[in-house]
């Protein structure tokens, strides 16, 4: 015999659970001051509470399904560039902060690999404009993504003037060059003080700072 199987799709927050324990409470209240507790208008009051739980914990389970699928995209992605997922996420909140929220943490790691591969080759724009920066390829290719854009944004100083920064960045980070930029004119200080802040925070307290 073929197994049957019943599908049930709750919908809800915890505030319906807070709306129906209060209003359970104050109808068992009522009931003790008239002295009236049938078991019927004893059921109903508790038959709240049952639906508004089911509903937030249907609710709890989603959000897990969630933060479990933004984790695996985040491992892969991780994999995908060469890094860590902690790395990772360090990365996308750094960059979260010194660029509004406008470049990906991943994409700009992918750009970035790809790049550097293309320096290391000798050919093309990106080693054309990583030749102003004065920097050894094969040391920056040896470091974790995020130091590598440490060490590149360090030496933008040293660049002629703003219009070779932009340059230089959108040929080693793509479109999220053009963000990066005003946050490496100072040598990545402001970039420098946004990871350190992520770090003394962690990546799971970023978001109530």
């Amino acid at each position: 015999m073929a197994d049957r199987v019943i599908k049930f799709a709750f919908r809800g927050d915890a505030s319906q659970l807070q709306t129906e324990v209060r209003k359970g409470s104050e109808e068992l209240r009522g009931f003790e001051k008239s002295g009236v507790a049938s078991a019927k208008a004893v059921g109903k009051a508790l038959a709240g509470f049952g639906a508004a739980a089911a509903a937030a914990m249907a609710v709890a389970a989603t959000a897990a399904i969630k933060v479990s699928a933004n984790l695996n995209k985040i491992a892969k992605d991780a994999k995908r560039v060469g890094s860590t997922v902690t790395e990772l996420q360090q990365l996308q909140r750094t960059l979260d902060r010194v660029t509004d929220g406008s470049a990906n943490a991943a994409e700009t790691a992918k750009f970035l690999g790809k790049n550097l591969a293309d320096v290391r080759g000798g050919a093309g724009e990106a080693a054309k404009q990583f030749g102003k920066l004065g920097l050894d390829i094969n040391r920056v290719l040896a470091m974790p993504v995020s130091e590598q854009v440490r060490t590149i944004a360090g030496a933008f100083p040293g660049l002629r003037d703003e219009a070779e920064q932009t340059q230089v960045a959108l040929a080693l980070f793509g479109r999220a060059g053009s963000s990066l930029v005003a946050a490496f004119r100072d040598g990545g200080a402001d970039f420098d003080a946004a990871a350190a802040r992520v770090a003394e925070i962690g990546v799971a307290g970023e978001g109530a700072a």
